[in-house]
């Protein structure tokens, strides 16, 4: 859940600094973009497939002469 945290406020900040040092102007399909974007990291997070299983080779038993 962190990363989708860390994720969100990295959009959001570099948003800002965008707006300080490249004079961007927010557009209703950036607001609309970024607001996907967060939404699908958080859904990404909490509803991510289990890894697999990790299978362990068979192995012959030793055979004792």
């Amino acid at each position: 859940m962190s990363e989708g945290f860390a994720t969100s406020a990295a959009i959001v900040i570099s948003c800002i600094a965008s707006m300080y040092f490249f004079d961007f102007h927010l557009s209703l399909e950036f607001v609309i973009g970024s607001t996907l974007v967060i939404i699908a990291t958080f859904m990404y997070a909490r509803y991510a497939p289990a890894p697999p299983a990790r299978v362990v080779p068979f192995t012959a038993a030793k055979t004792y002469v």
